[in-house]
């Protein structure tokens, strides 16, 4: 049978891992393992939030039994400082990310348009001109030499991505 680990030993190793180096108002990011930006630790048989466990260790209260969310004012989400972080519900967490102008829908701006672009339109031209005239350069060598990922450079050249270019 496993061993569960008490809260209070989760509480230390979590605290352990956040950089509070910036002081008590600065994001105290998380410096452990982390899916989506967010840090994430197992427990209890259970993928957790580590925002969420700062808030809990913070101000003793479980958003989950009320149906709240943990949220960011400060928008980093592996920051774990509770200074930062607010309960609230989903609609709430949407209305911010839409009045921050965070969130990704359908219709939304792609290509340069698109706030977190990493390649111009002429980069993409350059990608596929490169791919497509010398094969002795691979799909990963391009990835590095543009300092994008292997699927992004795998989607370009497919032409799943940046379709009007």
């Amino acid at each position: 049978m496993m061993k569960v680990r008490p809260f209070s030993q989760v509480a230390t190793s979590v605290l352990a891992k956040f950089d509070r180096s910036g002081g008590p108002d600065a994001c105290w990011p998380w410096l452990g393992w982390c899916a989506k930006g967010y840090g994430k630790v197992w427990w209890r048989g259970r993928r957790w939030s580590t925002h969420i466990l700062a808030f809990i260790l913070a101000y003793r209260v479980v958003p989950a039994h009320w149906g709240l969310c943990v949220l960011h004012s400060c928008d980093n989400p592996p920051c774990g400082n509770p200074k930062h972080l607010f309960l609230g519900t989903q609609r709430i967490n949407v209305a911010d990310m839409d009045a921050k102008g965070r969130r990704v829908t359908v219709g939304a701006p792609t290509g340069e348009g698109n706030g977190q672009h990493r390649l111009r339109a002429t980069d993409v031209r350059a990608i596929r001109r490169l791919y497509s005239s010398q094969k002795s350069i691979t799909q990963k060598d391009l990835a590095r030499r543009f300092g994008v990922s292997l699927n992004s450079v795998s989607f370009i050249i497919r032409g799943i991505t940046w379709v009007d270019i």
